[in-house]
């Protein structure tokens, strides 16, 4: 037999040992390992190692031989020109293998205390980097045909019994790919089996001091010791305080060997059982049990592992309290004194004890419904009080109600205890309840705008604007959500999502919504573009999630964008289903309302000129957008060309213009003649100037200025542009008269705050036009805000303007619209609003002649 000598070296990765734990190195000296389930069913091994006793897991390598007897296919020739001669012949051969070994011992038990034999279960992986097979049979050395690519792989179940043997059950994977040479042929070998093996062997620790045995070394037998006394002591009492105790009163307990597991632990007082407040191994908090007679009394611990001595405590008489409930009430969230499903609420009172009269100790109130088994609704069964001692506390209960709480009502009863019998009566509360109000989000509209804005580097929107949905296209999209369901919505998030790659999100798709509430919508807007090898359906492959902190509300919206489908600037999306008829909701209609233009009576004002200017986005970054302006801007010029007659050409349109761009327009104050001027036919032209955007004073000389988009109001003075200016070249125009609409405020206030840093609203110097030829429309008074209208997505003023013109003004229904009945509508409904919205005075005003016809239709 050939000698055979084989190493197994288990490292292990090892936690931080206790001081009084052994480690060392060990050795195995191996038998025969019995295999049955394999080849001659035997393998050699024998091993060398280090290991720790904590940890248990561990990392290895081994050598092995194991034997192998399987008849192969062998090809081979004596010479170059002879022929090939194949024969099958029986073929003995060896696999000899280097694996590295992984182990988890989860389980390791003491057979005999006072020995250190021990037994273990283990999971082992060993996984063969270098395996080779020598070939015992044949023409051929074996040095020769040995093979290097060759996979042995095996995994397992073992549990070692002391020092003598293991049992294992586990899985071999051996698998080589064979040699090719002109000389022989070693076929392609695979073999997959579960097998059992017994390794027989013997152990010892060379060194004297001590003796280790087995895979799992052993310890010293006064760690065992240790162990066992430490396991089975009994608690000890060292000290306990106050020395003269009340009856129900709190009582501290110092000493050893306690259980911190309240429920494996008890203190007793003459034979009554104390309630534990808190405990750790060496300390005990209690409350010394009502019912315990005054005077001397025996106090002892229990554990597990027996009762602690006894020692002797004085219990003071405790005098009786004098205990009232009062001030009972309900409080819920939404303030209107009824439980709703998903809400939170308390109940609170006030427990008072009368001065002079004894201590309370210990008081809980304990509340229970009295009237319904298991409703959806959370709330603690005790809220513990503590002591009261001639004084008031407030005590709260809190309650939350859960999604499925049904309409109702819930009686409470709340019972309060006190540790030695004195508590005051129970009493009861009566709670409405409602079922919940649901949240239902739908889409109410759909934007798409595919045009492209170069001077607009936040506008990534890149398209030919003919409002088609194509390939090769940036598209902004901006949908409306709006929440018509009777309750509100929480947490709630949006996502919108591509199922195909062609198509690429440009901005943010995933939206913090917060909560809505009935009949509240929001904004969401993004821009994705789509690649010109888009080959996918026409429907385009978006969807839009909506998550809510409830997850049974979460849902999928129907997303339903169309490629090479015209789009309108605004396209209605229909609500399906019925609004709930607990709370009719009032959808928002966004302002489409207005977008039924009248056409005017009279056909067109061919000599008409109009400057239409919308300021939304400001360069300096401290001052804040004017969300609605461009809404507003482009409406106007709709109206001027359907309503008042002018014609498309004639209609001067700035969006977001600068300094420069308004004197390009206006002139300035060395030279009137502007492009507005050039437009002008003398006496026969009516001019039309509407502004939105921002205006600020000047804080020296409080004269306004309107806020162009380059301008930073703290120097207004420099880079505004003057109200003043404006009027004089206004009334510098040779045009037949002049109509002036400016919705806009000049305090230096806006609707997100102060414009002009560390300012406070100015009221500016009144400007009015030099000119009788000029009438002005004006949003509010000097000190006031000029308010947005959000639901209608446009400003107050302008909304009620247009909405004038649609024939809303028209009060004797003659067809025409006098500045007079127009101004009388505006002033009518702007400071309603104003004050229904916000809270605040915004009052619009108007100089001119107001019997004169601003339109026929």
């Amino acid at each position: 037999m050939r000698r055979v000598f084989i190493f197994l070296i288990l490292l292990v990765l090892a936690q931080q040992l206790k001081a009084s734990d052994l480690e060392g190195i060990y050795f195995n000296l191996s038998g025969i390992t019995v295999t049955p389930g394999l080849d001659k069913g035997f393998r050699y091994r024998a091993s060398l190692g280090y290991l720790a006793e904590e940890p248990r897991i561990g990392v290895g390598a081994a050598f092995e031989w194991i034997p192998r007897k399987n008849p192969n296919y062998r090809t081979y020739k004596t010479e170059w020109y002879t022929p090939v001669i194949s024969e099958k012949t029986s073929s003995n051969w060896n696999l000899f293998r280097i694996p590295i070994e992984f182990y988890y011992f989860p389980y390791v038990s003491t057979q005999l205390r006072e020995t250190s034999f021990r037994s273990a279960m283990y999971f082992y992986v060993s996984i063969s980097p270098w395996s080779v097979i020598q070939d015992s049979s044949g023409d051929y050395d074996w040095e020769d045909l040995s093979i290097n690519g060759v996979s042995s792989n095996e995994f397992g179940v073992g549990y070692t019994i002391g020092a003598f043997f293991d049992i294992r059950l586990a899985y071999s994977n051996l698998y080589t790919s064979g040699l090719q040479n002109a000389h022989f042929n070693f076929p392609e070998y695979s073999e997959k089996k579960w097998f059992i093996a017994l390794d027989f062997y013997f152990g010892g620790w060379p060194f004297p001091s001590s003796i280790k045995t087995g895979w799992f070394p052993a310890i010293k037998e006064e760690i065992e010791n240790a162990r066992y006394v430490r396991e089975n002591a009994r608690p000890k009492i060292y000290s306990y305080y106050p020395k003269k105790p009340v009856s129900g009163s709190e009582f501290e307990i110092k000493g050893d060997n306690f259980r911190a597991e309240e429920n494996r632990t008890s203190v007793f007082f003459n034979n009554y059982s104390a309630e534990i407040i808190s405990i750790t191994s060496s300390e005990i908090l209690v409350r010394i049990p009502g019912n315990v007679p005054a005077g001397d009394v025996k106090i002892q611990v229990k554990t597990a592992k027996g009762y602690s001595d006894e020692e002797n405590v004085f219990i003071i008489p405790s005098k009786p309290p004098l205990l009232a409930i009062s001030d009972i009430k309900f409080l819920d969230e939404n303030g209107d004194s009824v439980l709703s499903a998903d809400e939170g609420a308390k109940i609170g009172f006030a427990i008072t004890n009368r001065d002079g009269a004894g201590k309370a100790f210990g008081l809980k109130a304990q509340s229970y419904i009295k009237n319904l088994k298991n409703p959806d609704l959370d709330y603690p069964s005790t809220v513990a009080i503590g002591d009261l001692d001639g004084e008031t506390k407030t005590v709260e209960i809190p309650l939350k109600a859960g999604l499925d709480l049904h309409t109702g009502e819930l009686v409470f009863n709340i019972k309060i205890s006190e540790a030695n019998d004195f508590a005051p009566d129970s009493f009861e509360i009566k709670i409405k309840t409602q079922k919940l109000d649901l949240p239902d989000l739908q889409i109410a509209k759909i934007e798409v705008d595919d045009k492209f804005y170069p001077d607009k580097p936040g506008k990534l929107s890149i398209g030919n604007g003919n409002s088609i949905i194509e390939q090769g296209e940036a598209v902004e999209v901006v949908v409306m959500v709006v929440n018509k369901g009777a309750g509100p919505s929480r947490e709630t998030k949006i996502n919108v999502s591509a199922d195909n790659s062609d198509l690429n999100f440009l901005s943010a798709s995933d939206f913090k919504v917060g909560s809505l509430k009935s009949g509240e919508w929001t904004e969401v807007k993004f821009t994705f573009s789509i690649k010109k090898s888009y080959s996918g359906s026409e429907n385009l492959p978006l969807k839009l999630f909506v998550e809510d902190a409830r997850w049974r509300f979460n849902k999928n919206l129907p997303l339903s964008l169309k490629l090479k489908k015209s789009y309108p600037k605004i396209e209605m999306v229909a609500i399906k289903g019925e609004i709930q008829k607990k709370s009719q909701v009032e959808i928002p209609t966004f302002g489409d309302e207005l977008l039924r233009v009248p056409q005017s009576s009279v056909k067109e004002n061919k000599n008409a000129v109009a400057v239409v200017i919308g300021v939304k986005d400001y360069k300096n970054k401290y001052v804040p957008s004017v969300d609605y302006a461009i809404n507003d801007a482009q409406l106007v010029k709709e109206y001027l060309v359907s309503a008042l007659g002018f014609q498309q050409n004639n209609i001067i349109y700035l969006e977001n213009p600068t300094k420069a761009n308004m004197e390009e327009v206006f002139g300035n104050r060395d030279n009137y003649k502007g492009k507005l001027y050039d437009y002008v036919k003398k006496d026969k032209s009516d001019v039309f100037v509407y502004y939105t955007g921002h205006g600020a004073p000047d804080l020296d000389t409080r004269q306004g200025y309107f806020v162009p988009s380059d301008s930073d109001p703290n120097y207004v003075k420099l880079n505004g542009y003057s109200l003043s200016v404006f009027y004089d070249n206004l009334s510098k125009l040779r045009a037949k008269n002049v109509n002036v609409v400016i919705d806009a405020c000049f305090s230096g206030m806006s609707n997100k705050g102060m414009i002009i840093t560390k300012a406070s609203p100015l009221m500016i110097a009144p400007i009015l036009p030099g000119s009788g030829k000029i009438k002005v429309f004006a949003s509010s008074n000097q000190d006031e805000v000029s308010s947005w209208y959000p639901e209608k997505r446009h400003s107050l003023f302008t909304y009620f303007f247009l909405k004038g013109l649609q024939g809303e003004a028209d009060k004797n229904k003659d067809k025409t619209m006098t500045y007079g009945e127009l101004y009388d509508y505006v002033f009518e409904h702007v400071p309603y609003y104003a004050r229904r919205l916000y809270g605040r005075k915004q009052t619009p005003s108007f100089n001119g002649n107001e019997k004169e016809i601003i339109s026929r239709y």
